[in-house]
């Protein structure tokens, strides 16, 4: 059975050149085109099967995109960020040993996009562990995708969660510590919601449906976030300041239809933080509290029964 997807021009920066004789679409996502995809018009949108979709993706992307997925089951999308030439934020690290009499420095680089990737792989793990749950990653290897790509992935393979994994930078790449240190958990701000601009075209009725989707998705979001927050701290893993929950406007959780969060997992700019950013203890740690957070939150809104 395939779900039909709506693609939002809009939203999604997508757009179809479109052979209303044949009915068929050229797909073009970041100036990749697809090739032909057959399509049918109802209400004034193009609609394509979303299998068809995630084999246009797969071509335009070169990474495999697959549609499948088991439907009694949640689905969370994990996205690593950065990648490919973006390496996000960095920190040289230099040690210093005695080699033959005289002082050796190398310089090692810690990346971002390596450590995001790590990060994804142990929530991966994480969540895996619990039948009632599947995930999907937004990338597997070392490439490049842009923002928009990432959030319109969680729409072809229908994901339920969205989870964006980050580093947290400051002075990183000018190699300057930091004093600041600690995990953060963000959704999508209010002020960020307000600006998000509403289709053309929609009557007011439909536009005042379309903004209440949106509040009630950030508000879904930050509730996600806080349980997400609490079970770091219950796990005695350092947040950054007194606040639970930091709200920001970030790309991929503004393009986001469903709860979505966004986490700084440390300040590669701290050196206590380098040190437990590489700690495979540290990384199974905080990924079991962010899959636990997942748990509260699809036990506390329906996704599952709570069976205590």
């Amino acid at each position: 059975m395939y779900r039909i997807i709506l693609f939002f021009i809009l939203v999604f920066n997508l757009c179809f050149n479109a052979c209303q004789g044949d009915r068929e679409a050229i797909l073009s996502i970041d100036g990749r085109k697809s090739g032909s995809l057959p399509y049918i018009m109802k209400g004034g949108h193009a609609y394509i099967r979303a299998d068809k979709a995630a084999e246009a993706l797969t071509l335009a992307y070169g990474s495999d995109i697959s549609f499948n997925r088991t439907w009694d089951k949640i689905l969370v999308l994990v996205d690593p960020g950065h990648g490919g030439h973006d390496t996000g934020t960095y920190f040289d690290v230099k040690t210093t040993r005695q080699e033959h009499g005289k002082e050796i420095t190398k310089t090692r680089r810690m990346t971002e996009k390596d450590l995001n990737m790590l990060y994804a792989f142990e929530i991966k793990k994480a969540i895996e562990a619990d039948p009632r749950f599947e995930v999907r990653l937004t990338r597997e290897t070392d490439v490049f995708l842009s923002l928009p790509y990432r959030s319109y992935i969680s729409k072809v393979v229908a994901a339920d969660f969205f989870v964006s994994v980050h580093v947290n930078s400051l002075g990183a790449k000018r190699n300057k510590e930091c004093p600041k240190s600690g995990f953060e958990v963000y959704s999508i701000s209010e002020n960020a919601l307000n600006a998000l601009p509403i289709e053309d075209g929609k009557s007011p009725k439909k536009r005042k449906k379309q903004m209440e989707f949106l509040q009630r998705n950030a508000e879904n979001s930050y509730v996600l976030a806080h349980f997400i927050a609490e079970r770091l701290k219950e796990a005695e893993i350092p947040i950054y300041s007194d606040k639970n929950v930091f709200t920001a406007d970030f790309a991929v959780l503004r393009r986001s239809q469903i709860p979505a969060v966004l986490l700084e997992t440390g300040f590669l700019c701290n050196a206590e933080d380098r040190e437990k950013l590489e700690s495979d203890e540290y990384r199974e740690k905080t990924a079991q509290s962010v899959y636990l957070g997942l748990l509260d939150y699809a036990e506390e809104s329906g996704y599952i029964r709570n069976e205590q």
